[in-house]
């Protein structure tokens, strides 16, 4: 699954960490639960990895992000120039990568 897969609109941002190895590259881990299109019902989660991350800008406001939990507090999401966008309702995540791996997290 990539990235550009993903149905962002009115999803939820669950969880990020930042995380470095013995070399002192970053690992960035992002959780989302995200609709698979518009007409679903359900949302399913997602585990994202940004591996080697070699730039991070997160800017979140936690009432704002709480309050748009329920609706949905993910705006848009989008990959360019090996740089993850993510635009909630309450902040903005950029996260440049040289690598990204998507799965579901099964639960």
């Amino acid at each position: 699954m990539k990235i550009d897969d993903l149905y962002w609109h009115d999803g939820n941002l669950i969880d990020v960490h930042q995380k470095y190895n013995k070399q002192g590259d970053a690992t960035i881990l992002l959780i989302v639960a995200l609709y698979k299109n518009v007409q679903s019902k359900k949302r399913t989660f997602y585990k994202i990895k940004c591996i080697t991350s070699n730039k991070t800008k997160i800017f979140l406001n936690n009432k704002e992000l709480k309050d748009n939990f329920t609706a949905g507090n993910i705006d848009k999401g989008y990959l360019k120039n090996n740089t993850l966008n993510i635009y909630l309702f309450g902040g903005i995540i950029k996260i440049k990568s040289n690598k990204f791996k998507v799965s579901k997290v099964h639960s």
